[in-house]
């Protein structure tokens, strides 16, 4: 995970701040002064999904290329940075409150 120290603190509110870095698009790291427990969100722009940070290189592909890389994917088409966007949301909502020390895999199950 990202060491808050590393990364440059894009906005502050009480116990939400976001962070972004060369490696990370952002970071949402919830805490509680008076409470041990703390919740820390990374989105990594590095990772292999296939979405529209690498859509140039997959609109140079041969057609046969586009199909076999879809094919690997369970889901069956390209992921959309909504895709992304949705699972950032709820990991930032209420209703993952319990939710802790887990990563969700947003790939189509590559």
């Amino acid at each position: 995970m990202l060491q808050e120290v590393s990364a440059v603190q894009v906005d502050q509110e009480p116990r939400r701040r976001w962070f972004a870095d060369e490696c990370f698009d952002l970071v949402l790291w919830l805490s509680d002064p008076a409470s041990i427990v703390a919740f820390e969100l990374c989105y990594d722009k590095r990772s292999l999904t296939l979405s529209e940070r690498i859509r140039p290189h997959w609109e140079r592909r041969s057609p046969d290329s586009q199909a076999a890389e879809i094919k690997r994917t369970p889901l069956g088409r390209v992921a959309t940075p909504d895709d992304q966007a949705r699972v950032i949301c709820f990991l930032a909502s209420a209703d993952a409150d319990f939710v802790t020390g887990v990563t969700i895999d947003v790939t189509g199950g590559q």
